[in-house]
């Protein structure tokens, strides 16, 4: 049987792969009939948001099962294992994880904050969660505020994404929105990102937190 961990990372950056796939599916797609571009360019904004959502839930995921995994003792298939607080757990996965949620129905596993937080009371030093996620977490809050926006549209999550965006870039783009943003290059304000676009940087930021969390 493989290991739990270094499946749970394996499955996170399959998602990875699926949704980059995806996008350059979409980008490289030509019309049936006539020598141009599948799609238009609001369709392509749409096929990274699309993606975006995607990666996000995979992440959930796996933060989710990591951090059960490293509670419960779990070691990746290297041999890495994290100091526990609490030592004396004998739960299963599904059992650990309803701890976590305790008497609500769900817990975030996208607020980068709230994991470091969380991890601080079940691990020692909060690790693997706590280096990884505050060097990468001004990317991730405001990929949750493209998440927001992407699934709900509503006024306040519009509201909190284009005060993001005008503080990452210095001022509103002509247009304010996640995929018109996700086809541009990254934000200037991030200087970690690498990628020709600001998708490409994030897919990056992935698949490294996924790498620190399972090594």
């Amino acid at each position: 049987m493989s290991n739990r961990l270094t499946q749970a990372r394996m499955t996170f950056e399959h998602r990875i792969d699926e949704a980059a796939d995806f996008v350059a599916r979409c980008k490289t797609g030509r019309h049936g009939t006539v020598n141009r571009s599948l799609f238009v360019v609001n369709q392509l904004e749409w096929a990274h948001e699309i993606a975006v959502l995607k990666i996000v839930v995979a992440s959930e995921n796996f933060f989710e099962q990591t951090f059960g995994l490293y509670v419960l003792g779990k070691r990746t298939a290297t041999g890495f294992r994290v100091g526990r607080l609490r030592r004396n757990i004998s739960s299963s996965l599904p059992q650990i994880l309803q701890i976590f949620r305790g008497d609500r129905n769900f817990i975030g596993w996208v607020e980068p904050t709230e994991i470091i937080e969380r991890a601080a009371r079940w691990l020692k030093g909060g690790e693997p969660y706590q280096t990884t996620l505050t060097s990468t977490s001004q990317l991730l809050v405001y990929v949750k505020k493209m998440r927001n926006v992407i699934a709900h549209e509503s006024d306040d999550a519009i509201e909190k994404y284009e005060k993001a965006t005008r503080n990452l870039y210095g001022a509103l783009p002509k247009r304010v929105s996640p995929g018109a943003q996700l086809i541009q290059p990254p934000p200037p304000a991030i200087p970690y990102l690498n990628g020709a676009t600001l998708f490409e940087a994030i897919l990056g930021t992935y698949r490294l937190i996924g790498q620190r969390i399972v090594p």
